[in-house]
């Protein structure tokens, strides 16, 4: 065939390299991208590493000659035609990819056009002609694997349980996200978390450290190996998804895998989703520094690097404005960084910055959390909008709450 079609999943460590490559070339930084190379033999490497990014050009120039990543640069140096939507829709809308645009692009960039035209608007509905209301009636519960059976509102997971698998999916998103472009957020967001986290505060500072030392032009490989070492070093285990073993037992969504003696661990609170422990991460730090706030206190066996031990003294802003606007930066840099859903980091940061869902009315710091569970109730209700799923998984469930 004269058009060939690949895809790469950068989360994938033997892929880290060549999309590390592909970033400098392209500037390509979501997913999903889209990446047109022609035949290699049509064109001159030297030449086509010109027409690249700046950064692609001096990487270029500061690797010696024979290096393998000079090679491997020069050989997708011709990889540089990204595709970009004519127009994308912001503010509340999540903005869909277009299949005519893409057709439109590869015709432009190959010649060839689509086998059926006709193929192109008929596909997915992500709309519903009755929009889910966040006023409405409560429906099927969603969230009864968290209670105990007959318990509703009596937890099943005691908060060390939670705390662990939140930094196991820390771990997770940093190491398969890692890129030399989010070197400086990966140190702030885990130099935030060794003040803010109930547990292990010191050991994250150590991370902090570790990456600080590296420097953000630090291959990724070089990177994940500190983090991957760090984990194991705390007892987190292997972040590594190793592709040569995908068994479901194993490595369940890809998320860290936790071995103990020769029985790998699994998400305890959220066995499923990696995504659900990105929300988790962000659930206890806000809600572990809220509750600093409110009490003046630390927490029972506080492992933050500001808590002053059994004591209970902790070292906090002076003002409650600034803890709660430090809190709330951490939570913006995570998701802007590491959650590679293009169309719900978007969607965040929107609401974010358009002060949505109470984010800057904020008289205490109850209000923190609260923001917090406001927005990831609108997410809950925008994907049970997109999906039709009949479950209410707003929090708290009625059955918690029924006043």
């Amino acid at each position: 065939p004269s058009v060939q079609f690949t895809s790469i999943n950068c989360h994938m460590r033997y892929n880290m390299e060549i999309c590390f490559l592909l970033n400098a070339i392209a500037q390509i930084k979501d997913f999903p991208s889209f990446l047109a190379c022609p035949p290699s033999s049509t064109v001159s490497a030297s030449a086509e590493i010109q027409k690249t990014s700046q950064e692609a050009k001096l990487l270029a120039q500061n690797l010696p000659v024979k290096h393998p990543t000079r090679k491997a640069l020069l050989r997708l140096a011709h990889c540089h035609h990204k595709f970009i939507e004519d127009s994308v829709a912001t503010g509340k809308e999540d903005p869909f990819l277009s299949a005519r645009q893409l057709a439109n692009w590869v015709k432009s960039i190959t010649g060839h056009e689509a086998a059926d035209l006709k193929d192109l608007s008929v596909g997915a509905n992500f709309h519903r002609q009755q929009p889910v209301s966040a006023i409405a009636p409560p429906g099927q519960p969603g969230w009864l694997r968290d209670n105990q059976d007959g318990r509703p509102g009596v937890s099943r997971f005691i908060p060390g349980e939670r705390w662990y698998d939140a930094l196991m999916g820390f771990v997770a998103f940093v190491y398969q996200g890692y890129q030399p472009w989010k070197h400086q957020a990966t140190v702030e967001v885990a130099r935030y978390l060794s003040m803010a986290f109930p547990v292990k505060g010191k050991e994250i500072a150590q991370l902090a450290d570790n990456l600080e030392k590296l420097g953000r032009q630090v291959l990724p490989s070089r990177a994940q190996k500190a983090i991957k070492s760090w984990s194991i070093e705390v007892g987190l285990g292997d972040p590594e998804y190793d592709a040569q073993d995908e068994s479901y037992e194993e490595h369940k969504h890809g998320l860290v895998h936790r071995p103990v003696g020769d029985q790998p661990l699994q998400s305890l609170t959220c066995p499923t989703s990696s995504t659900c422990n990105l929300w988790n991460l962000l659930h206890v730090t806000v809600t572990a520094v809220a509750a600093r706030g409110f009490s003046k206190r630390s927490l029972l066996s506080d492992g933050s690097v500001l808590s002053h031990g059994f004591q209970g003294g902790i070292e906090l802003p002076l003002q409650p404005e600034i803890g709660i606007k430090e809190a709330q930066a951490f939570v913006r840099t995570f998701v802007d960084n590491f959650l590679n859903c293009k169309q719900c980091r978007q969607k965040f940061l929107w609401d974010y910055d358009q002060c949505n869902y109470g984010r800057c009315r904020f008289k205490d710091w109850r209000d923190l959390p609260l923001w917090l569970w406001r927005v990831h109730n609108a997410v809950n209700l925008h994907v049970a909008a997109k999906h039709e799923h009949s479950p209410d998984r707003r929090w708290p469930m009625y059955q918690d709450c029924p006043s």
